[in-house]
């Protein structure tokens, strides 16, 4: 079962592992949980079976009119189960107020 929750409070490096596929030279583990720390929403699919985070969303917003989607990333073994959509729901639904700016890239 995928668990979502809206902190990466109590999340360890050890469960961010995999992420930043295709990158030449992805973040850590560790530069990664001061990327969701830092942020300033934060939406994390957790695996309750093995407590690995498979898929996150962050937004970066002034908290007033506008805030934008830098990253998400669903791990590939968990692709298409609605985790990426139910992810962004939930960050876009934490702050209803503001505009969003959402880029989307794809890969071939």
């Amino acid at each position: 079962m995928i668990r979502y929750v809206y902190t990466s409070e109590g999340i360890t490096p050890e469960q961010l592992q995999e992420f930043f596929e295709g990158w030449p030279d992805p973040p850590s583990p560790e530069t990664h949980l001061r990327l969701l720390t830092n942020s300033d929403e934060v939406v994390l699919a957790v695996d309750d079976d093995s407590g690995a985070v498979v898929g996150f969303i962050t937004a970066i917003s002034d908290r007033v009119l506008s805030a934008y989607i830098p990253f998400l990333e669903v791990l590939p073994e968990y692709r298409g189960r609605g985790i990426g959509g139910n992810s962004c729901a939930g960050c876009l639904t934490s702050s209803a107020t503001c505009i969003w700016l959402i880029c989307c890239v794809t890969q071939s």
